[in-house]
């Protein structure tokens, strides 16, 4: 595989345990993972990929100059500024895979990481290599992924799967890329078990619509806590007000201040 220097620091401790991407594992001397039909193993300051050196910038959103993206966000929300510097190195990852992080979200809802990334293993050996087609997804029984241990899932990833194909399948996917926000949001929350703050999770990361912004119980706390709001009960309502209120301060930025806030809150109840 050929070997690259990474172009610059990149926290890959942070980046890849924090529920952007659920293929990636700790090894001797790094990480290694797969992004799609890509594997990567990370070595200290070199990483071998079976990609390009382009593949490895888009997947790391390297080609987006920390300090001007900072700055912006500073300048839209000052409030940022704290958290930013606590984390310098985070990046918002952008897999190459519509597809295969749709499916991946999908198995998110109630979930703890590493049962997602088992989850997904098994999901993404189903076909190889790569992920599993649509077609693929589509014929493995309810009853088959109950037995895999997808739990209640298992009826909800078929069904997708087919409402997929049955409205144009890869090219569907394809225009939803292309697609505002508005759109792509409720286009997804029209698919059988999805939801608003899944439906953003997937905007996010299967169609790089950075004007997303999920919304769960780390991010409702975070922005309370930022924003002075007494705490409430999260509703799905309020999941949508908060993503509004993002994107009303951050526009097409609201995917990474929301990634700001959502790590920032995770990160001081887990070192707590």
């Amino acid at each position: 595989m050929p070997v690259y220097s990474v172009p610059e620091p990149l926290d890959l401790d942070l980046n890849l345990q924090v529920g952007q991407v659920f293929r990636w594992r700790r090894v001797e001397g790094g990480w290694e993972g797969v992004d799609h039909i890509q594997h990567y193993r990370f070595c200290g300051e070199h990483v071998e990929t079976t990609g390009t050196l382009e593949d490895l910038q888009r997947l790391f959103r390297l080609d987006v100059a920390l300090t001007a993206l900072h700055a912006e966000l500073v300048r839209r929300g000052p409030e940022l500024e704290p958290i930013i510097a606590r984390w310098p190195g985070l990046r918002l990852m952008r897999p190459s895979c519509s597809r295969e992080m749709l499916f991946t979200f999908l198995c998110t809802a109630n979930n703890h990481l590493p049962r997602i990334a088992s989850m997904v293993e098994r999901m993404a050996a189903l076909e190889g290599p790569g992920f599993p087609s649509l077609e693929r997804l589509a014929e493995v029984s309810e009853a088959i992924w109950r037995e895999m241990g997808f739990g209640y899932r298992g009826r909800t990833l078929p069904l997708v799967a087919r409402e997929i194909i049955a409205r144009g399948g890869e090219d569907w996917l394809a225009d939803l890329r292309t697609m505002p926000y508005a759109d792509v949001a409720a286009t997804l929350e029209s698919l059988p078990g999805v939801g608003p703050k899944l439906a953003d999770c997937i905007a996010l990361y299967a169609f790089d619509n950075t004007a997303a912004a999920p919304v769960d119980t780390h991010l409702w706390q975070a922005y309370c806590a930022v924003y002075g709001i007494p705490g409430k009960i999260l509703t799905d309502a309020r999941k949508r007000e908060v993503g509004e209120a993002l994107r009303d301060r951050f526009g097409d930025l609201a995917g990474f201040a929301q990634q700001f806030l959502f790590v920032d809150h995770l990160r001081a109840r887990t070192s707590a």
